[in-house]
């Protein structure tokens, strides 16, 4: 997930790549998905891998928890 929210930044812009201007432009494209800015695109770009990290994380608890009982 990390690796592909960090392909769609760097072929999105108008420049590609990872550049400071290949983020930046790439963050502002994926932004507009949502009628934002660069700021949403940072928003958008960071809740997959932030999701995958709580569900994991959750489904370890719920794992340990029942089979500890």
């Amino acid at each position: 997930m990390v690796f592909a929210s960090i392909g769609s930044v760097a072929l999105n812009g108008s420049v590609t790549g990872l550049s400071a201007t290949g983020i930046t432009s790439g963050l502002a494209v994926v932004g507009t998905l949502a009628d934002g800015g660069m700021a949403v695109g940072v928003f958008i770009v960071a809740a997959s891998p932030i999701a995958a990290g709580v569900l994991g994380y959750q489904g370890y608890k719920f794992y340990k928890n029942r089979k500890s009982s």
